[in-house]
């Protein structure tokens, strides 16, 4: 009986991730609670006898999951992936500072801080708006 019951437990965690997963969006939920199902199948054809090889094989799923097919799927769901900066192109940012010509300064853009640098060489006055040309990495880069 011991084994009916591992094989459920599984089954009902994997599910209530998933079901989870429509609660916070976050697509990592999808990814625990696919492991989980794995390991009531692998569970149910007795390759994993004893809860340690259980939780073992989750956690194993779990990391494996997670960095094949996290980008993948935000992808596919949202069409972004998690370094698309797409739309920021052309965008405007308010200078905090001013911001003379090959500097860098600090900004609060999208509600994380950013190096903003200035590869033109016109000087930008502090509270002018300025364009965003490009993204390099954690630099927004404004000409």
């Amino acid at each position: 009986m011991e084994f009916m019951s591992a094989t459920v437990s599984w089954l009902v965690i994997g599910l209530l991730l998933l079901g989870a997963e429509l609660l916070t969006g976050t697509f990592v939920m999808v990814m625990f609670g696919v492991s989980a199902l794995v390991v009531s199948f692998l569970t149910w054809l007795n390759l994993l006898p004893t809860t340690t090889f259980q939780l073992l094989a989750f956690g194993l799923f779990c990391l494996i999951s997670m960095m094949l097919f996290k980008d993948k799927l935000k992808t596919a769901l949202t069409g972004k992936t998690s370094n698309s900066y797409g739309s920021d192109f052309g965008a405007t940012i308010k200078l905090p500072a001013d911001l003379a010509p090959n500097a860098m300064t600090e900004v609060d853009y999208q509600g994380a801080k950013w190096t903003l640098v200035n590869s033109s060489a016109q000087f930008f006055t502090k509270d002018q708006e300025v364009k965003i040309a490009r993204v390099d990495g954690v630099k927004l880069i404004v000409e």
